[in-house]
């Protein structure tokens, strides 16, 4: 693997798409780094480090949004303008949630 960062967020976005609750990837210093950073601004709900059943490491990430609803591809139909953040209303998101709206540009850069 050549880029680890754009793997977990690649995994968190899929994960989110697929509605599902939580994430499961093989566990690294900069990954848990990464996890405690989007823990801190809110992007996700938690995370979690265990041992699998070959005795590696993996990191187990508790999304924010596993209810069902629109995905966040969707999100951003609409809102992306150029020079502009993803705040707007787009979908039936509130304005008073912009989380979607930026965790959508988040990922997006970074793939």
């Amino acid at each position: 693997m050549t880029d680890p960062i754009a793997d977990f967020l690649t995994r968190i976005r899929n994960a989110i798409m697929a509605r599902q609750g939580d994430m499961m990837s093989p566990s690294s210093t900069l990954r848990v780094r990464l996890a405690e950073l989007l823990k801190d601004e809110g992007y996700i709900t938690g995370f979690d480090v265990h041992d699998n059943f070959n005795g590696q490491a993996e990191i187990v990430v508790r999304l924010r949004w596993p209810q069902p609803g629109p995905t966040p591809s969707r999100a951003c139909v609409g809102a992306r303008v150029p020079g502009s953040a993803c705040t707007s209303d787009a979908i039936g998101f509130p304005r008073s949630d912009p989380g979607w709206a930026s965790l959508c540009c988040l990922l997006q850069k970074a793939s």
